[in-house]
C-alpha cells in the first residue's frame, strides 16, 4: 500500500515534470482537453493559456492532416489506438496562433489512475 506521504510526493513530482518539461505536454480525459504546459504554449505561440483554450479545436486539429485525412476522424483513430495499446506514436500537424502548420511527433500515453 502506498502511504499518503509517498502519494503526495508522486503528485508533486508529476506536477514539476509537467510544468518544467521543455517538451510540449497536453493532457486529455475521455478525449477532452484538460491542460497543457508552458512548452505547448511556446511552441504554438499562445499566451496566456486561456487564449490557447479558446482556439484549441482548430489549433490541435486543423480540418485536414498532411495525408489528406480529416483531422476529426484521424484523431479518434489515434486516441483509440493509444487507449487500446496503452500508447501510440504518430506524426501530426497542428496550427500555431498565426495559423501556420507545425509538424510534430506525438506520443500518446495512457496514464491509468
Amino acid at each position: 500500500m502506498i502511504s499518503t506521504g509517498k502519494l503526495f510526493e508522486g503528485q508533486e513530482f508529476f506536477c514539476l515534470l509537467f510544468e518544467l518539461s521543455n517538451d510540449p505536454i497536453l493532457t486529455f480525459k475521455d478525449f477532452l482537453f484538460v491542460d497543457c504546459n508552458k512548452a505547448t504554449l511556446t511552441l504554438l505561440g499562445f499566451s496566456p493559456k486561456e487564449e490557447f483554450e479558446t482556439a484549441i479545436d482548430e489549433v490541435l486539429a486543423p480540418e485536414y492532416q498532411s495525408d489528406g485525412e480529416k483531422s476529426s476522424e484521424k484523431v479518434k483513430t489515434m486516441m483509440n489506438e493509444a487507449y487500446q495499446k496503452g500508447h501510440h506514436r504518430f506524426k501530426w500537424v497542428h496550427l500555431n496562433k498565426k495559423k501556420e502548420e507545425v509538424y510534430v511527433d506525438v506520443t500518446l500515453t495512457q496514464i491509468p489512475y
